[in-house]
């Protein structure tokens, strides 16, 4: 009988345990600790969560291997171009063995930067190798090509991250300061209300307060949404759950980016800006066919379909070079526009930055003054306020500043320099 009544009181408790044990999941899940992000580390995960660039270096391994290479994850990564133009032109230069690919690629740099200071100082490549007799030029322009537009999407996620991070950390400023505001209004208001029964303060008086605290708690309210929503935007860009918590640390306190001279960015722009990149390459693609139409013209001049091939490669080349033209003219307003707005952003900066200073003097005298009992409590939280309010200012001013020099390097381009210096 004692056996049976201990059967019975287990498997009540293993019943027990079973139905309370989703409710300690759901405990554990709430307690999880919040995962806490860098603007680096939410940009990384950002890139590594796009599915383009996976699609993009999934053609590239086709187109590679279709052709019967053996494919090699980043060979065609400018990021490590100078140093890829030093080795290659040594390597050729001096009769050492190089496969296709490495001389696909050489020929590809050769026409990206063949003009520029990357290859000052070195012979003229033309004397070692012809880029226009190259037979595999169209496949390996198509390559560095692809490998391009996965270094502007993963430039554009950087930015996009750094943006939606930014928007975050700004309105949790704001936030904080209506979130004082709001405990100073109403501390206020309940001084008014007593004042108010005792007849001191009228009706109107103590609506009016009552609304202007109203309004002040669905400000918090709105950016409290406004954050959450921003927050849902970010987990979503980085491939974090929905209902993880986050925690951003706020970088640009103690960060200011330098603002170069304009004729920097602009050099560093014109040799390498996508566009122009891109352009370039077209260009070494319209001369590489032509050789082989020149050819075929030279050995039958009088054939009708060999004139009409020449003509339109010769129109190809011309249509290339217009393009070039076009590219850096682009390249040069683009400039233009993006370092007016940073001198502008910094002017903004500096004028936040005086205010600040301004802000955090009035509030030091404001507190000698409170402390020798010269003026009451709420006059002190009022300069509080005001100065929380300039560093939030600056806060924004120094993110919108340093955003801004961000996008004026994006638009100097994705090659060489701009690569090395991100």
């Amino acid at each position: 009988m004692q056996k049976r009544k201990l059967a019975g009181l287990l498997l009540t408790f293993s019943v027990v345990v079973s139905l309370f044990s989703p409710v300690f999941a759901v405990e554990q899940e709430v307690k999880a600790e919040p995962i806490v992000l860098s603007l680096e580390v939410a940009q990384q995960k950002a890139v590594e969560n796009d599915n383009s660039i996976i699609k993009t270096n999934r053609t590239i391994k086709n187109l590679i291997e279709n052709n019967d290479y053996t494919y090699k994850e980043g060979l065609f990564d400018i990021s490590d171009a100078a140093d890829s133009i030093d080795d290659l032109y040594n390597r050729l230069k001096n009769g050492r063995a190089m496969n296709s690919q490495e001389y696909g690629k050489l020929c590809i740099l050769y026409t990206m930067y063949g003009d520029t200071e990357y290859f000052s100082g070195k012979e003229d490549l033309t004397k070692y190798m012809n880029p226009n007799r190259f037979a595999k030029y169209s496949l390996w322009a198509n390559v560095m090509k692809l490998s391009l537009s996965n270094q502007i999407t993963e430039d554009t996620i950087r930015y996009q991250t750094r943006v939606l991070y930014d928007n975050i950390l700004s309105i949790q400023g704001q936030l904080e300061n209506f979130k004082r505001s709001v405990e100073l209004q109403e501390k206020m208001y309940k001084q008014q209300k007593s004042r108010y029964d005792v007849g001191e303060l009228s009706k109107v008086t103590i609506d009016t307060a009552y609304k202007q605290l109203q309004i002040s708690r669905l400000e918090v309210n709105k950016l409290t949404r406004t954050i959450d929503n921003l927050e849902m935007d970010l987990k979503r860009l980085i491939g974090l759950p929905i209902d993880s918590q986050i925690v951003l640390s706020d970088y640009s306190k103690n960060n200011i980016e330098k603002l170069e001279d304009y004729d920097t960015y602009l050099n560093r722009a014109l040799i390498n800006r996508n566009e122009i990149l891109l352009a370039k390459i077209n260009y070494g693609v319209a001369k590489n066919e032509a050789y082989t139409v020149n050819e075929a013209y030279s050995n039958n001049p009088w054939n009708v379909s060999t004139q009409l091939n020449k003509s339109f490669a010769e129109q190809k080349i011309n249509e290339a070079e217009l393009s070039i033209s076009i590219s850096k003219e682009t390249v040069l307003q683009s400039i233009n526009t993006a370092y007016i707005d940073a001198k502008y952003k910094k002017e903004e900066m500096d004028i936040c930055k005086a205010k600040l200073n301004y802000e955090n003097e009035q509030y030091r005298i404001t507190s000698e003054k409170y402390k020798n009992k010269l003026i009451s409590e709420t006059e002190l939280k009022n300069r509080e306020i005001g100065k929380l309010s300039a560093l939030t200012a600056y806060n924004d001013a120094v993110r919108a500043y340093n955003l801004s020099v961000t996008s004026l390097q994006q638009a100097s381009g994705l090659g060489i320099a701009s690569m090395a210096d991100a």
